[in-house]
C-alpha cells in the first residue's frame, strides 16, 4: 500500500510527464470512473499503457479524460471464484 502512497506523492511532485504501464487493465482498475478520476486527480500522467498478455494498448491523457478508453478497464464483473475445499 506504500506504493501507492509513494506513486502518487511522486506524481503530484514531478515536473516530468509519466506514462504508468500496468500489467492488464484490472491491474489499475476496473471501474472506468475510477480511472478518469485519477487521471484527473494526476495532471503529470501523460498516458496509461496496458500489457495484456501478447500486446500492448496505450491510451492519451486525453483519451482517458473523455471516457473513450476507459469501458475497456471494465473487464471484470467479480473476483474469481475459488473451490471450497
Amino acid at each position: 500500500m506504500t506504493f501507492i502512497v509513494d506513486f502518487i506523492l511522486f506524481a503530484q511532485t514531478t515536473q516530468h510527464p509519466i506514462r504508468l504501464v500496468v500489467q492488464d487493465y484490472a491491474g489499475l482498475s476496473t471501474d472506468p470512473k475510477d480511472i478518469e478520476d485519477f487521471i484527473e486527480y494526476l495532471p503529470s500522467i501523460h498516458s496509461v499503457v496496458v500489457y495484456n498478455g501478447h500486446h500492448f494498448t496505450t491510451f492519451s491523457r486525453k483519451e482517458l479524460m473523455q471516457g473513450s478508453g476507459t469501458q475497456e478497464f471494465k473487464c471484470r464483473t467479480a473476483p474469481v471464484e475459488r473451490s471450497q475445499l
